[in-house]
């Protein structure tokens, strides 16, 4: 069994809960062993209070096991700044050792118990594939209506950040900034959905051709 430690009620006014081992302990002194994982890293909040080069080391001198680093960061450099976390000494061998126990415990256990007792058909696979084909949804503020119209084409938008749109495109790894090539995203899209109109945002990305 894992436990998300962002789920906790706040009990500790310094840290949030994925950083907290005031919040961790509490889990642990009820008895539970089994792996405790961090929220998401890539959330703006925690990377802009407590630095990206430090929340990874920190979650894991907390107590969690298994940490959901920022997406945007290639695995590399998150394994980077993690052993270089440790090597500063923001936690110890022992704690690391703990956490690997329970990790390899909890894989162990899936191993030996793995079941399925409901296997995706292949009606169900193709319903998946023509949700993500067929449907968009345009959130807006209340009583604002959404700007699509003005045309029967069907459209396709795709929206990134400033930040991924500076970032090093050529990176090989499959991380956000290793997809965004409009040229590359634009000729799959039209592709698959022939006659589909596509538009990239921010308009910094027209200027690879799209």
């Amino acid at each position: 069994m894992g436990f998300p430690t962002s789920e906790l009620p706040k009990v500790d006014p310094d840290f949030p809960a994925s950083l907290s081992k005031k919040c961790i302990d509490i889990i642990r002194n009820k008895g539970f062993d089994g792996v405790c994982f961090t929220d998401s890293f890539a959330m703006m909040g925690v990377l802009r209070k407590y630095v990206e080069e430090n929340i990874n080391g920190m979650a894991i001198a907390a107590g969690n096991d298994i940490i959901l680093p920022n997406y945007r960061t290639p695995t590399r450099k998150v394994s980077a700044m993690l052993k270089k976390n440790f090597e500063d000494g923001a936690f110890t061998m022992e704690r690391l050792d703990e956490a690997v126990r329970r990790v390899l415990a909890a894989q162990e256990y899936y191993e030996k118990h793995k079941v399925n007792a409901n296997p995706a058909t292949a009606e169900d696979k193709e319903l998946l594939r023509s949700v993500s084909r067929d449907c968009i949804t345009a959130v807006t503020d209340e009583g604002v209506e959404a700007a699509l119209g003005g045309s029967n084409e069907d459209k396709l938008f795709v929206t990134v950040t400033e930040q991924d749109a500076g970032q090093d495109v050529h990176n090989p790894e499959v991380t956000a900034d290793g997809l965004y090539h409009p040229d590359k995203i634009a000729k799959k899209i039209h592709s698959e959905f022939p006659g589909c109109g596509c538009n990239f945002y921010p308009r910094i990305f027209r200027q690879q051709g799209q």
